[in-house]
């Protein structure tokens, strides 16, 4: 290997340091031996030589009788494990993106994807700019992925000592991830947020900036000191109300309806705000049934603490089927009716068994 290439080697090793440093120190001390070959192999000749240095290892170990089988094998899962493995590298997205909870990212892209189809299916709209509608749909989907990191990524912040019990296998709470660093990830995804769209996007931001504005007070109120409103059942559920069934709903749609020229607040958009916040009830019931252990534990007095998580439960499936139940009824009198009535019927019975 050339003299230039090794030493652009040892400038990517060097530029991987600050990375394994943050997740795994450690990395730092495999990443250092490879660095020093790659230098001194390949050192000028008419340089003069380095003195020498005392090594990191006794000459005992050095010399030492070589690996058991055991020992072997253990040194290449740790070797496999390192910072400038595949697995290495990355290890800290997979930290980030359990730390974001993937399963309300998904929901939110899947939420905002179709309450902009719902708003460009709204009657009256004679023409529609794909090219806008795209623009306001990618904004709003960048902005409520950045808030959801920020609202989930704060509750896990606030409520450590609940989660090692409740859901110890999330990042902090197993210890993949230190409360300061997620601190750093909820404050710049809540700026990014915020900011991005009101230096960068080019319509009217007035829905898009309400919807992400308030989703941030409200998630806020929700987990973090001194306010706490998850403590209680009334003050839990109506914040997860007021987000899931108004403001997600009624503020996404205004977002898009605005760019494409139509009604913001039409009777169709108020009904499907309707069934969501019913919908948020359920969410806000079904979240506390498997953390009953740790929310008695601290102190907060959900309703499946209060009454018991199966009674909850049951209350909570008759809410859902009831919702599903009336989509089915309310089908009958659209274009769409038998699709919709049969999957609102399978939604109630399989909610139901």
């Amino acid at each position: 290997m050339p003299p230039r290439r090794a030493r652009a080697g040892a400038m990517l090793l060097l530029a991987t340091l600050p990375i394994a440093m943050s997740f795994s120190p450690s990395g730092v001390f495999l990443s250092l031996p490879l660095l020093g070959s790659a230098v001194h192999k390949h050192a000028s000749p008419h340089r003069s030589p380095l003195p020498a240095r005392t090594p990191l290892l006794a000459p005992s170990r050095m010399l030492s009788d070589p690996p058991t089988p055991l020992q072997a094998s253990s040194s290449s899962s740790s070797s496999s494990s390192s910072p400038l493995s595949p697995r290495g590298i990355l290890e800290p997205l997979r930290v980030i993106w359990d730390f974001s909870r993937p399963h309300t990212i998904i929901g939110s892209v899947l939420s905002v994807l179709s309450l902009h189809l719902f708003a460009a299916g709204q009657p009256g709209l004679a023409v529609i700019n794909l090219t806008a509608l795209g623009v306001a749909l990618g904004w709003a989907i960048l902005c409520a992925c950045f808030i959801n990191v920020y609202v989930t990524g704060l509750n896990q912040v606030c409520d450590v000592e609940i989660d090692k019990i409740n859901k110890p296998y999330l990042p902090i709470a197993a210890g993949r991830l230190s409360p300061s660093r997620a601190k750093v990830i909820i404050g710049v995804s809540l700026v990014l947020g915020h900011i991005l769209p009101l230096l960068f996007y080019p319509f009217d931001r007035t829905g898009l900036m309400a919807t992400v504005t308030g989703s941030s007070v409200l998630g806020t109120g929700y987990s973090a000191p001194p306010f706490r409103l998850k403590r209680h059942p009334l003050t839990a559920a109506l914040c997860i109300i007021v987000v899931r069934g108004t403001l997600i709903n009624l503020g996404f749609y205004a977002h898009a309806a605005s760019v494409l020229g139509g009604e913001l607040m039409p009777a169709r958009a108020l009904w499907a705000s309707l069934f969501f916040a019913v919908f948020g009830t359920v969410i806000a019931l079904m979240k506390d049934v498997p953390d009953v252990e740790g929310d008695a534990k601290f102190e907060i007095r959900t309703l499946s603490v209060r009454v018991g998580a199966e009674k909850v439960l049951g209350i909570a499936s008759w809410l859902l089927s009831l919702c599903f139940g009336a989509v089915s009824a309310a089908s009958l009198f659209t274009a769409f009716a038998p699709i919709v009535a049969s999957g609102g019927s399978i939604g109630a019975l399989t909610v139901r068994r």
